[in-house]
């Protein structure tokens, strides 16, 4: 009796300091969802990657989500002024963290909230007679970019409400908010952030710009406490043998 306690004791202390003082490597899947205007969305997947929380603050590695020449057919638009979207972008490495500043100018984020900065790369090709190139480089890093003519302002990421005023005529203002579910990090935890962007297009057109991404959480166990988790459960299992004869 005396040294199957002593077995289990071992095997519980193994359990639990399988929750170290620091944060554990986190698995996450998801995806990059930009949305144009009215113009149909445009999803990048994130297969089961490693990210990093820890305390308070989401690190994500470049390169999670990424696709080239994707193609969206759009159709209903008079004269084939829009025939189709392709896409080809990819995540730069982002930061996230509690207290981020308000930040933008037709593209905005309010202070307070949990976000960061994280910047996509790659263009945005609208399709058809009044064919387009919408950079994305300051989506989800803020400030203004002009390419051939396109004005693309852009904010970082947030958990809040992100607002897209449009000027000319019509004015309008378009808002889109995140949210965090459970604990950051936390098994089955979730975390939706988004980016708003202005695209000025020539001034010809004016339109708001959502990029929302969206992670969902698992642990990963460490080496060390895989090897203290492999220990216990054999234990108990070499204990349940002896029992059993």
């Amino acid at each position: 009796m005396r040294k199957r306690f002593s077995v289990l004791a071992a095997a519980g202390l193994a359990l639990g300091l399988s929750a170290p003082a620091h944060a554990a490597p986190v698995l996450a899947t998801g995806s990059i969802d930009i949305v144009i205007g009215t113009l149909p969305g445009l999803s990048l997947p994130i297969p089961s990657t490693q990210v990093d929380v820890t305390g308070n603050t989401l690190t994500i590695p470049a390169g999670i989500a990424s696709t080239s020449g994707l193609f969206v057919s759009v159709t209903g638009f008079p004269l084939n002024l829009i025939t189709g979207i392709v896409v080809t972008a990819s995540n730069q490495a982002g930061s996230f963290t509690a207290g981020n500043a308000a930040d933008g100018g037709a593209a905005t984020i309010p202070g307070g909230g949990f976000g960061g900065k994280m910047p996509l790369q790659g263009v945005v090709q609208v399709k058809g007679s009044l064919a387009i190139n919408v950079p994305i480089s300051n989506i989800g890093a803020g400030g203004s970019v002009n390419a051939g003519g396109i004005v693309v302002e852009g904010a970082p990421w947030t958990t809040g409400v992100a607002k897209v005023t449009t000027d000319g005529a019509p004015a309008a203002m378009f808002q889109q908010a995140g949210s965090l579910q459970g604990q950051l990090g936390a098994t089955s935890s979730s975390i939706s952030l988004v980016t708003p962007a202005h695209v000025n297009a020539s001034g010809l057109a004016r339109l708001p710009v959502f990029t929302v991404m969206n992670l969902h959480f698992g642990v990963i166990p460490e080496p060390g406490t895989a090897l203290l988790l492999g220990a216990g459960i054999a234990g108990l299992v070499a204990i349940g043998r002896r029992k059993g004869h």
